[in-house]
């Protein structure tokens, strides 16, 4: 029986050896492009999903996003010189599709930071361009308009989106003293004393 099993294999050990070799080298290779590949065409899709759904609405790149990041830039018209990424057997596009986009100027990029780990994602302009003054975003700048976009309103136009809230009270409710009128989320820390002809308010002192 195992002389049956045996009898389409080569005769040779070495030849065997080399044969396994030659797989594993590919499906190691081949495992990492498949994985590379489709976490980009996963990401892609959940982006545009979420666009799509957010389309004449605000759109917060933080509350899509399925990791943590700490920025991201936003690369319009991307043009690689050196290796492009090739998605064969309909994983994502191919290194001639990719390469084609970049020729038309219609290959848009996001790559996401934290720590030492980059993630990218790449989609054609027609899916999603971009209307920007920087390009450089954290989670909490990272907000954009979106409207509809292309010759068909099949895309989308993501915008930098500013979004200030005002609040307004009376200074013997709350009143202020402070050396400085900017504050970041880091910096806006203050002391918080009773204030008023009848301790009813607060008097905020900025701790620096």
């Amino acid at each position: 029986m195992i002389g049956r099993m045996l009898h389409g294999f080569p005769s040779k050990p070495g030849v065997v050896i080399a044969v396994v070799l030659v797989i594993g080298v590919l499906s190691i290779y081949y495992f990492k492009q498949y994985r590379d590949c489709t976490d980009i065409a996963l990401l892609r899709s959940t982006l545009y999903t979420a666009v799509q759904q957010n389309s004449n609405d605000v759109l917060r790149l933080a509350s899509i996003i399925p990791f943590e990041w700490d920025r991201a830039r936003i690369i319009v018209d991307f043009q690689n010189q050196g290796k492009v990424l090739d998605c064969p057997f309909e994983w994502d596009w191919t290194q001639a599709q990719r390469k084609q986009l970049m020729t038309n100027g219609q290959l848009n990029v996001i790559a996401f930071a934290r720590k030492n780990i980059n993630t990218i994602v790449d989609f054609s302009s027609e899916m999603i361009d971009f209307e920007l003054t920087e390009t450089i975003f954290t989670p909490d700048s990272a907000v954009f308009s979106v409207e509809n976009h292309g010759s068909e309103n099949t895309g989308y136009l993501l915008a930098r989106k500013n979004i200030n809230t005002i609040v307004d009270f009376s200074s013997e409710m709350i009143d202020f003293e402070l050396t400085e009128t900017i504050f970041t989320p880091d910096s806006a820390v203050f002391s918080i004393e009773n204030h008023g002809s009848e301790n009813t308010g607060y008097l905020l002192r900025q701790i620096r």
